[in-house]
C-alpha cells in the first residue's frame, strides 16, 4: 500500500513539474520570434500587394477591353454594350453595399493577419523605427513617411496601417500606370464609359461603378489637359525643375503661391519644400495650445465632450529633440542613459540655469549617450562656437546645434501635459520605448515626478512652479528642493 501511494506520489510530483515547464515556456517568446514574424509580415506585404495590383489591372483591362471592342473592332457609335459588363467588374473596386468584398478589403485582410501587432509577435515599433528595440533588424517603414505624402499621407506613419495604407495605394498608382499605357485612349474613352453606367439606372452599383471610373480620370488627368500624367510617387518625372508640377505641392523655391499662414498656421513661420516636392511644415506655427487629451464625457459640454483645441502634433527631430507643431515649441529630449539628457538628473532651481542650461547651450553636440556626464565636467568639451567642435561629436556647440535653450515658462511645461494619459500625463512623443540604458536617439523618458518651470511664486518668492506629470498638476515649491529639468526654445 505503502509503494502505491509513493508512486502516485511521485507521478504527482512528475506530472507538476512538467505543468510547471510548460508555462515557463509558454510564457516566455522563444528565441527569434519576433523575428520570424516580421520575416512574415514582409513577405505577406509584398506578395499581398504586388497580387493585389496585379488583380487591378486585371480588373480594369477587362472593362477597357470590351469597350476597345465596341469602339475599335464592331464600329459601334456608342459603348451602351459594354456598360453592364464593366459595372460588374468595377464593382470589385468600389462596393458601398458590401465593402468587406472589394479586392482592397480582402488584400487588407491577409496583410493584417501577418502584420497587425495585436495578432503577431512583433510589435509596431519594430515594424515602423529606424531604431527598432527587442530585434537587431527591423523593417524600417519609417523610411517611406516622406514618400507616402505623395499617395495621400501626412508625413508619419502613426502605425502599421499607415505604411500598408501606403503600399496599397502605390499599388493602385503602378496598377493605373499600366492600364493607362495599354489602352491609349483612355482619357477618351472614360467619360463616355462612365455616361452608359450611370444611363443604366440609380442602383447603388451602377453609382459605384461611375465612381471608380471618375476617381481614374481624375489621377489619369488631374488637371484636365487631356494628357495622362503617368506618374506614381515623387520625384519620378518633374520634381526638381524648379516648377511646381500636376500632383506636386512645390518645387524648390516655387511653393505655388502658398505660406504657412495660407495653409492653416496663425502664427506664421517659414514655409519650405522638401526633396520629394511636399511642403516642409516643421517650421509653421499655429500658436495654440492643443487639446487636453481628455476623451472621456462626464458632463454635457465638458473637456471631453468638447475636445476644444487642435490634436497634439509632435515631431521628433531625431536630434534629441522633439517640436510641438502647435506652439512652435522645441523641448529637450530625455533618454535613461546617465548622460547629461537623462530623465533621472535633478538640480534646484538655481542650478538648472547655471548648470543644466549651461550645459545645453555651451557643450560640444553628439556625445548624449557617453556615461557620468552628470556629475564629471571634464568629460564634456565646452565651447561656445561651432569652431570649438571641429572634430568632436557633430561639430555643432550645443544640443541639437542650438544656443537658445532656456527654462520653460508655467505655460509652456504645462502645454505638453496629455491628461489622456498618467504616470506619465504626457504624449508618446516624450515617453516611448525608454529602456534603461537607452540615448535620446532611439527613445524618449518622462519621469512623473515635478518638472521645474522658470516662473516664480509671487506670493512667495522662495518659491518657483513646478509641473508634477503624475497627473499633469501644477504647484509651488522651494527652490532649494531638487527637481528636473526639460529645456525648451523657440518658438
Amino acid at each position: 500500500m505503502r509503494l502505491v501511494e509513493r508512486n502516485a506520489s511521485m507521478k504527482l510530483s512528475a506530472l507538476v513539474l512538467t505543468l510547471a515547464a510548460a508555462l515557463v515556456a509558454s510564457a516566455a517568446p522563444a528565441a527569434g520570434q519576433a523575428e520570424r514574424s516580421l520575416e512574415r509580415c514582409h513577405k505577406e506585404a509584398s506578395k499581398r500587394t504586388a497580387k493585389h495590383e496585379a488583380t487591378l489591372v486585371k480588373t480594369l483591362a477587362k472593362c477597357f477591353q470590351k469597350v476597345s471592342k465596341e469602339l475599335i473592332k464592331d464600329n459601334e457609335v456608342d459603348v451602351s454594350g459594354a456598360a453592364r459588363s464593366c459595372s460588374s467588374q468595377l464593382r470589385k473596386i468600389i462596393n458601398t453595399e458590401k465593402p468587406t468584398k472589394t479586392l482592397e478589403a480582402k488584400t487588407r485582410s491577409r496583410i493584417d493577419k501577418r502584420c497587425e501587432p495585436a495578432l503577431n509577435a512583433h510589435t509596431e515599433n519594430q515594424v515602423l523605427s529606424l531604431t527598432p528595440s527587442g530585434v537587431a533588424e527591423g523593417i524600417e517603414a519609417a523610411n517611406l513617411e516622406a514618400y507616402c505624402i505623395s499617395f495621400g499621407g501626412d508625413g508619419t506613419f502613426d502605425s502599421v496601417d499607415d505604411w500598408i495604407e501606403c503600399q496599397l495605394r502605390a499599388a493602385e498608382c503602378q496598377a493605373r500606370m499600366q492600364v493607362g499605357t495599354q489602352f491609349p485612349r483612355i482619357l477618351e474613352w472614360l467619360p463616355l464609359i462612365e455616361a452608359e453606367i450611370l444611363a443604366l439606372g440609380p442602383d447603388q452599383k451602377y453609382l459605384d461603378a461611375a465612381q471608380v471610373l471618375s476617381d481614374l480620370e481624375n489621377a489619369l488627368d488631374g488637371n484636365d489637359d487631356l494628357e495622362m500624367d503617368l506618374n506614381c510617387g515623387p520625384g519620378i518625372t518633374d520634381c526638381g525643375n524648379g516648377v511646381v508640377d500636376v500632383d506636386e505641392q512645390c518645387d524648390g523655391v516655387d511653393l505655388d503661391g502658398e505660406s504657412c499662414i495660407s495653409l492653416g498656421f496663425a502664427n506664421g513661420g517659414d514655409l519650405t519644400c522638401l526633396g520629394n516636392c511636399a511642403f516642409n511644415l516643421s517650421s509653421c506655427f499655429s500658436g495654440t495650445f492643443p487639446k487636453t487629451g481628455q476623451t472621456v464625457t462626464y458632463q454635457n459640454d465638458d473637456d471631453g465632450d468638447l475636445e476644444i483645441g487642435p490634436d497634439f502634433a509632435y515631431t521628433d527631430n531625431g536630434d534629441g529633440t522633439v517640436t510641438d507643431g502647435n506652439t512652435g515649441l522645441t523641448w529637450e529630449k530625455y533618454g535613461d542613459d546617465g548622460g547629461m539628457h537623462d530623465q533621472n538628473l535633478l538640480f534646484n532651481w538655481n542650478d538648472a540655469f547655471a548648470v543644466h542650461l549651461d550645459r545645453m547651450n555651451f557643450t560640444c553636440d553628439d556625445f548624449e549617450s557617453m556615461p557620468a556626464f552628470a556629475n564629471d565636467l571634464a568629460l564634456m568639451t565646452s565651447c561656445t562656437t561651432d569652431a570649438d567642435c571641429v572634430g568632436i561629436g557633430n561639430g555643432l556647440c550645443g544640443h541639437a546645434g542650438f544656443q537658445d535653450w532656456r527654462m520653460p515658462n508655467r505655460h509652456e511645461m504645462h502645454s505638453i501635459v496629455n491628461i489622456g494619459n498618467a504616470s506619465p500625463a504626457i504624449s508618446s512623443a516624450f515617453n516611448d520605448n525608454c529602456v534603461l540604458g537607452c540615448n535620446v536617439k532611439d527613445c524618449s523618458c518622462t519621469v512623473d515626478t515635478p518638472h521645474w518651470t522658470s516662473t516664480t511664486r509671487e506670493a512667495s518668492t522662495t518659491q518657483a512652479w513646478v509641473v508634477i506629470f503624475e497627473h499633469g498638476i501644477m504647484e509651488p515649491q522651494a527652490k532649494t528642493v531638487t527637481r528636473h529639468v526639460r529645456a525648451v526654445r523657440g518658438p
